[in-house]
């Protein structure tokens, strides 16, 4: 039992982990995908885009020191 839950959170953590990565990934890729087109949508998209990533990345802190917490 002991290792059964020790083994769970570090799965449950590492898929929370990965999730956010790729939410930011893909957020990311936003920026290259309409810019891609050539009609200036990309400059519209980029301060949006880096919002986000921002916001997943303040988000993504909180869940780390929350599951930390919860952990300990």
């Amino acid at each position: 039992g002991l290792f059964t839950k020790a083994f769970a959170l570090c799965v449950r953590l590492f898929a929370n982990m990965i999730a956010g990565h790729m939410v930011i990934l893909s957020f990311v890729s936003f920026i290259f995908i309409f810019g891609s087109f050539g009609l200036g949508l990309g400059l519209g998209v980029a301060p949006v885009s880096v919002g986000l990533v921002l916001f997943m990345l303040l988000l993504e802190l909180f869940t780390a020191f929350l599951q930390a917490y919860i952990f300990v």
